[in-house]
């Protein structure tokens, strides 16, 4: 009898297991939030090279492991050309490893692509401006973080959302507008955007 009522205690001690990425929209309540942490992993694959996305996803990986708790729920978002929810809320560790375990070259099973070097091109052939490209690339990422604070605006809870990148081309003057768009934004769903260099302490040459 006292070990049937040890279990029952354990069952109902025990942290419920929460994954919205199984139920419907209707189907979300604020009960499963409650005093809850809502953290999105974000990876800008665009600006990631193969050995800092590795160096990302295995720092996730630690943190979940590690650092949260079953009051931690944690989403896990891409972003190269398009914007991906690889996985949406959830406390389920093992479902968090195995989504971030997809996204690891190594472990997913993903071949380094091949060093091309230097392709000269032929005086015909046109080449984009470096500057504008670089612009238009920096306001799609910011549109793509504006974008993901707007699909968890239905959550008033406090929100954090930890970037994973290689760094911008820009200055960010070049891109006011779409700046100024993107933290109101994460400002009206509450929402903080954390910024994480995957390239860790660099320095440029001397001189």
């Amino acid at each position: 009898e006292k070990e049937t009522e040890a279990a029952k205690e354990a069952e109902i001690t025990k942290p419920l297991v929460v994954n919205l990425g199984l139920a419907s929209r209707s189907e979300r309540m604020q009960a499963d939030l409650q005093d809850k942490r809502l953290i999105v992993l974000f990876f800008d694959l665009s600006s990631l090279s193969t050995e800092d996305l590795i160096r990302s996803v295995e720092t996730a990986q630690d943190f979940v492991t590690r650092k949260s708790s079953p009051h931690d729920l944690l989403a896990i978002v891409t972003y190269s050309s398009t914007l991906e929810l690889v996985q949406d809320l959830t406390n389920d560790r093992e479902v968090l490893m195995k989504a971030l375990k997809s996204l690891n070259p190594t472990e997913a099973g993903d071949t380094p692509e091949e060093d091309l070097g230097d392709v000269s091109t032929s005086e015909d052939e046109y080449v984009p401006d470096d500057v504008q490209f670089n612009i238009f690339n920096t306001d799609r990422r910011l549109s793509a973080l504006e974008t993901l604070a707007k699909a968890y605006r239905e959550f008033p809870e406090r929100k954090s959302l930890i970037y994973f990148s290689s760094g911008m081309t820009t200055t960010g003057i070049e891109n006011q507008s779409q700046i100024r768009s993107t933290v109101d934004s994460a400002n009206q769903t509450n929402m903080s955007i954390y910024t994480v260099d995957s390239r860790g302490l660099v320095a440029l040459p001397p001189g």
